[in-house]
């Protein structure tokens, strides 16, 4: 008499189910030797809030902040095997150099979002242009 152990598991959010059956390959029957369930109390805090919730929306917005970033790195690539847009170095002769902004220039404009003020703050101005034509502005 050939009989086999079958092993099943249901797996849920807040329970796992499990069973053990033993199948008589023979006769094509069996019988239950397990029933089991275990019941776990929800991951929320006394408020019903999930546990997790800060974490999974910090991880989103890490997905869409890279998801972003891959899409603008794309579009900067094919622009630029296209030739539509200069090839991105910060070297200090390529046209790209005057358009990013320093770092005192990213400290004041820091400031000026944090609430600080100052004639230093007002006059912050990003210069922009292309060094082969030797067109340039400020914005």
């Amino acid at each position: 008499m050939a009989s086999e152990l079958v092993f099943g598991f249901d797996i849920g959010t807040t329970s796992i189910g499990s069973a053990v059956v033993r199948m008589d390959s023979n006769v094509e029957t069996g019988g239950i030797l397990h029933l089991g369930v275990r019941i776990f109390p929800e991951a929320r805090d006394p408020e019903g809030i999930p546990l997790n919730q800060e974490r999974r929306k910090r991880r989103m917005m890490r997905r869409q902040l890279r998801r972003r970033r891959v899409r603008r790195r794309d579009l900067n690539s094919l622009l630029t095997d296209s030739g539509l847009l200069p090839p991105f170095t910060k070297a200090k002769g390529s046209p790209w150099f005057n358009a990013c902004p320093s770092s005192n220039d990213l400290r004041l404009i820091g400031g000026l979002c944090n609430g600080v003020s100052g004639p230093s703050v007002v006059e912050v101005k990003l210069r922009f242009g292309d060094a082969a034509s030797g067109a340039a502005g400020w914005f």
